[in-house]
């Protein structure tokens, strides 16, 4: 007989019975039978498997929702603080031209002519300059 007889819910109980003459043989086949539904995962068995998997499925797609929530907190977080920086460093450059400003206005000609007569300076009427090459020799 092939296995595929023996295998239960395969064939009815009673109709195993019928195909076999000798008891010796019956025992023997009912034996195997015991063996096989021992063997056999029962369903409680199989769906508990099934619900372990449910859960660690479920708890695998809860854990990434919450790393990308931290992600994204994260990235917003940089973002804020990125403008906040952006800000800063306008106001610095505002600050640095205006010094720039400042410092070109108060080294202009006009404004040292002012300064220096403010102080007591007298212009010079005949400008005299030094020749260098003279000097040297």
């Amino acid at each position: 007989m092939a296995i595929t007889i023996l295998t239960p819910g395969a064939i009815p109980f009673e109709d195993l019975r019928k195909r076999f003459n000798t008891k010796r043989e019956w025992q023997i086949k009912s034996q195997i039978l015991a063996i096989a539904e021992k063997t056999r995962p029962s369903e409680e068995v199989e769906s508990g498997h099934g619900r372990i998997l449910a859960v660690i499925l479920t708890s695998l797609f809860v854990a990434s929702l919450v790393v990308l929530l931290i992600i994204n907190t994260a990235l917003t977080k940089d973002a804020f603080v990125l403008e906040k920086l952006k800000l800063q460093n306008n106001i610095v450059k505002d600050q640095r031209d205006a010094i720039l400003r400042e410092a070109a206005a108060k080294s202009s000609p006009a404004y040292v002519a002012s300064r220096a007569i403010k102080l007591g300076m007298v212009p010079s009427v005949d400008p005299q300059f030094i020749a260098l090459d003279e000097a040297a020799k």
